[in-house]
């Protein structure tokens, strides 16, 4: 094979070679394709064929082979004509040519003798039916899209029935400014949180949340793609969420939107909330809502250059209620005598009088505790509790936090036709959310969330036609998104922790300096409730990166499409928690073992006195930077055996070296093949039963061990193989005009974020960086050795510090320095 189009493929493959390994995406646009016959059916070869865009004026044009076959390539959705002329044939023109995301569609036309003259239109939209993949879509178009509830293009994904939401944490989080929601939804068994989500073909995703989601009524189609057989996609375990935005057209056309939503006409829904006569219930009646908005597109130069703006505003007050349990006014002088639970006064018992096997305690009498016996430090925290507001001892406090959100998403597209061989667009996209609970009480342990949530998406993309059967696409992109706790009022300062604290122990534990109210769990019997910093303080910059090459060539009956992707995904995050104190009601139960809890004991008891356990943590976590490297490769034939059967054979490639951190470091694994030089050379002393017992069965005394950090000649976390093949087979018979029969099978490989999410999980990797120091346990059955006002004592429970690899081969083995379990 010497011919022209042959050497010119070789070197453009080269080239593309050359790209991969320096430029990530895979393709949204569509195809059109067909067979133009004569009325006996004879294929039409040389016949001239026009592919024109209703809305823009585009159009583009080919030639038929010789077996009378056509295809248009990487073809914008939208609307479009395809008109054929051939001498000696009545010109044929296809109306109402509908091209979806990641359509192939399918226009066969049977020319009329006569003159050209003369036109034979057809009106009636061709199948939509795709004949030529085996892959399963759902595309949704922007006229349902529109109609959606939460204004979050992702929601149209629970239209599939065999699509499931995601059941984690974030799975209700469904607004457009939360990042997790679409890698969360399962979108063909077991891709939650391994999905890809590619907007206009560019990848969105930094572990497993989406740094863009654009705005509703930007969005022309939302396509769902549950197995996909074609090798141009990967990086998931199988499901691909693909959305592409609107385009200008030559005519100006826009829209606007105003949503209003007020509570005065809503009716009260929650019946478990206490209401009180003429009292001001709009808090009750849920969300005071205003959204606006609209979208303007139009042609800069007919034909040519094109432009589309999206901008979406909202201001949103969402009520919440919440019902908490508070200490009353004589508790907090130490007076439990009035303090029922179930209908039960609880005995108070001192827990440093516990004595005995199973550490009996004495009673304070009268279920009064003395004023000296309070903890200074839980005095301080008792005066930021607010009090009750409802009579009793249980769930006493009642009230409204208002979740005040303000978000804006603003968006620009720019499609650039310069001629019929060479397009291109740039996109840009952007949006910021803050999220702000309000506190009515103005108390700083009232749990109150917060959170500033920012996302931003560039893309670029050209299309050039080298020849009527060769075309190359190039894509670039970069995103990057803000995910982070951030609620200044619950803040207190280093000058309040010093306060609180004054012992110090704490200074090495707050990474950022940013200072927020300790976390305090209650623990009343089996029930846990929480008081204080709401959560981790998530803290969540990651970024990406990359770009693609494609080239599509049409050869006989082979629709041939070689590729190559790269991927950057620069993590940066982590879950900070640097101290969470445990209260239990137990320290104050009647017996240290075998307690009832039923009679005895009280968490706010133990809170004044301020006595803690091992339960309670002080954690130091870093911020970690885990950059991803992702290389692929790929090879896809849509072979078209005859008119009713189309095979599809691919093969992929993919390569992720193993995370590295900027820092090195980064550990890698505990190497037990290693021997431990001093108890080489000095054996510890062994029973001689056991050496003995190793001897009969063959073995002996190993002393091996050393933990092994990255480095700059070794910086991988951990390797995964070079060679990673993944072969697509499928294929689709056609029964009629309106039916097919699709079969596929392919292999996926999940990214490596699947394996450990680089947005503060890789905390466990960070041995030597990362410390978690436990509060003392009690001693003599039951006496506690820390207090809230001295938690970490330095001869008990000196806070770990950060050593970093000072201690190499030997962190971790017989140290107490390690990751901080808790924070993960």
């Amino acid at each position: 094979m010497n011919s022209p189009n042959y050497r010119l493929l070789m070197l453009v493959l080269a080239l593309m070679l050359v790209f991969a390994a320096s430029a990530a995406g895979q393709d949204y646009r569509g195809k059109v394709q067909g067979s133009i016959t004569d009325e006996n059916g004879a294929a039409v070869p040389g016949a001239h064929v026009v592919l024109h865009n209703i809305e823009s004026g585009v159009e583009v044009t080919r030639q038929t082979n010789d077996d009378g076959r056509y295809v248009f390539d990487f073809v914008d959705p939208g609307e479009y004509t395809v008109a054929v002329e051939h001498a000696g044939f009545k010109k044929a023109l296809q109306e109402h040519v509908i091209v979806r995301v990641r359509g192939d569609i399918s226009v066969d036309l049977k020319l009329a003798v006569g003159g050209l003259q003369e036109t034979v239109t057809i009106e009636a939209s061709p199948v939509a039916v795709q004949f030529g993949s085996s892959s399963t879509l759902l595309t949704i178009e922007n006229k349902v899209i529109d109609q959606l509830r939460g204004r979050n293009p992702y929601n149209v994904a629970t239209l599939d029935p065999t699509v499931s939401p995601g059941t984690g944490s974030t799975s209700n989080e469904n607004r457009p400014y939360h990042h997790a929601y679409a890698s969360d939804i399962d979108v063909g068994g077991q891709t939650t949180r391994a999905n890809d989500v590619l907007l206009d073909g560019v990848p969105l995703v930094s572990s497993y949340k989406s740094a863009y989601t654009p705005a509703l009524d930007a969005v022309q189609e939302v396509t769902f793609q549950k197995n996909a057989i074609d090798a141009e996609y990967g990086y998931s375990a199988g499901g691909v969420i693909v959305l592409n935005m609107k385009p200008g057209t030559n005519d100006f056309h826009g829209t606007a939107i105003g949503n209003w939503r007020n509570p005065r006409f809503n009716a009260l829904t929650d019946p478990t909330l206490k209401r009180t006569a003429g009292a001001d219930e709009t808090n009750f009646r849920g969300t005071n809502l205003k959204i606006y908005g609209g979208t303007f597109g139009g042609p800069i130069m007919k034909n040519k250059l094109f432009t589309f703006t999206s901008y979406e505003h909202w201001n949103d007050a969402s009520p919440l209620p919440f019902t908490l349990t508070v200490p009353t006014a004589l508790e907090r002088a130490g007076d439990f005598s009035q303090s029922t639970r179930n209908g039960v006064i609880r005995t108070i018992y001192d827990p440093m009088t516990s004595t005995g096997s199973s550490g009996t305690r004495t009673a304070f009498t009268g279920n009064l505790i003395p004023s000296a016996r309070f903890d200074p430090t839980a005095q301080k925290l008792f005066a930021e509790l607010p009090l009750p507001n409802l009579p009793g001892s249980q769930d006493n406090l009642q009230g409204f936090k208002i979740n005040n959100t303000t978000y804006w998403n603003f968006s620009e597209r720019v499609d650039w036709n310069y001629s019929e061989k060479l397009k291109t667009f740039v996109r840009y996209g952007q949006f910021k959310a803050r999220l702000l609970e309000s506190n009515p009480t103005g108390k700083k342990l009232l749990p109150v969330n917060g959170s500033n949530r920012y996302g931003l998406s560039i893309a670029a993309d050209t299309v050039y036609t080298i020849s009527p059967k060769m075309v190359l696409n190039l894509r670039a992109n970069y995103h990057q998104l803000t995910d982070e706790y951030a609620a200044h009022t619950a803040l207190i300062g280093k000058e309040g922790i010093a306060n609180l604290f004054p012992t110090g122990f704490w200074t090495s534990l707050y990474t950022l300096q940013q200072y927020f109210y300790p976390a305090f769990d209650l623990v009343a019997g089996s029930t846990t409730y929480r008081l204080g910093r709401p959560g981790r303080e998530f803290w969540q910059h990651p970024q990406g990166y990359g770009g693609s090459a494609r080239l599509n060539t049409y050869i006989g009956k082979h629709s041939v499409k070689f590729g190559g992707e790269y991927r950057v995904d620069r993590g940066k995050g982590a879950r900070f928690e640097p101290l969470t104190f445990n209260i239990k009601q137990s320290l104050t139960a009647n017996a240290n073992s075998g307690a009832n809890l039923n009679t005895s004991g009280s968490e706010w008891a133990t809170f004044l006195l301020g006595y803690i356990d091992t339960s309670s943590i002080a954690a130091r976590v870093p911020i970690q930077e885990a950059v991803t490297l992702g290389y692929a490769g790929y090879f896809n034939d849509d072979y078209k055996v005859n008119k009713n059967l189309t095979l599809n054979l691919g093969l992929r490639c993919e390569y992720e070296p193993g995370p590295v951190d900027r820092e090195n470091r980064l550990s890698q694994q505990l190497d037990l093949t290693q021997p431990i030089p001093e108890m080489q050379a000095t054996p510890p002393a062994i029973p001689t039963a056991v050496t003995n017992l190793l001897a009969s069965k063959g073995e002996k005394q190993l002393f091996n061990g050393a933990w092994i950090f990255t480095s700059a000649n070794n910086r991988h976390a951990w390797n995964r193989k070079v060679l990673n093949l993944l072969p697509r087979l499928g294929g689709a018979y056609r029964l009629d005009d309106k039916s097919v029969v699709r079969f596929g099978w392919g292999r996926y490989m999940s990214p490596s974020s699947k394996v450990r999410d680089p947005l503060g999980d890789f905390v466990n990797q960070y041995a030597g960086y990362s410390t978690s120091t436990p509060a003392p346990g009690t001693i003599n059955n039951g006496r506690p050795q820390a207090t809230l006002s001295n938690p970490f004592p330095a001869n008990l429970a000196p806070i770990q510090q950060p050593l970093g690899q000072s201690l190499g081969r030997y962190t971790n083995l017989g140290n107490s320095i390690g990751a901080a379990g808790n924070a993960t």
